[in-house]
């Protein structure tokens, strides 16, 4: 009987999931946390305990736990969900102007990276109006270094097929002038775009309070002659 009724409440969801009153929307978040049981009465339970779908979810995994029916396995995957969600709203918050320019980009990849503990390498498509279509991570995530992968990188070049490209990525150091692998970096995915016809526009460092940019620093026309002698 719950496997029926699990399949008609995902079927709905498929079909329209804006039908969906909160105590369904929350059954079906507890449907992977607890596979085998029936969550109808924990979903009514956690929406009279916390008064609303945003109480849930502002809970914290401690009082969630101490709900009948949830415990800590159930909890930790609402608080996890949680954390995706607020993760989310802050980057759609501070998402990029639609086309790019360096003025407009710096405040807003200044507040996109601010809370990063980690560097990371971001990755902006463009069209021929340099309007931005896409954006990709294009690293290993890690607090101390970071390493790109050009493999599917490049994959996603030949796939997404943009005109041009602009490369953000942050210092932790609070520096963001760029050092030798930057410019070493900078120099790899030039070569890379170049080899598949995309221009590279900039490449911008950013930093808690500061950003630099390449191109008008004069260094990314420096790099791009470079490749012109390579190629």
């Amino acid at each position: 009987m719950h496997t029926n009724h699990r399949d008609r409440l995902r079927a709905k969801a498929l079909e329209n999931i804006d039908a969906l009153n909160d105590y369904e929307l929350i059954e079906l978040i507890l449907f992977s946390a607890k596979p085998r049981v029936n969550t109808n009465d924990t979903a009514h339970l956690l929406l009279d305990t916390f008064g609303s779908i945003a109480g849930i979810m502002s809970a914290s995994p401690k009082a969630l736990a101490e709900v009948d029916g949830v415990g800590p396995q159930t909890a930790a995957h609402i608080a996890t969900l949680s954390k995706i969600i607020e993760r989310y709203n802050t980057i759609k918050d501070s998402e990029q102007p639609k086309v790019f320019s360096f003025a407009d980009f710096k405040p807003k990849l200044i507040s996109l990276f601010k809370p990063c503990k980690e560097e990371v390498f971001l990755c902006y498509f463009l069209n021929k109006q340099l309007q931005v279509v896409g954006r990709r991570v294009v690293c290993d995530h890690n607090p101390s270094s970071v390493t790109l992968k050009l493999e599917e990188f490049a994959k996603q070049v030949v796939l997404n097929k943009p005109h041009a490209a602009v490369i953000a990525h942050n210092h932790l150091s609070g520096i963001c002038q760029p050092t030798p692998n930057d410019d070493s970096a900078t120099e790899r995915l030039a070569i890379l775009l170049e080899l598949n016809g995309v221009q590279l526009v900039d490449h911008i460092i950013v930093t808690e309070n500061n950003a630099y940019s390449y191109f008008h620093d004069g260094r990314l026309d420096q790099i791009k002659n470079k490749i012109k002698n390579i190629l």
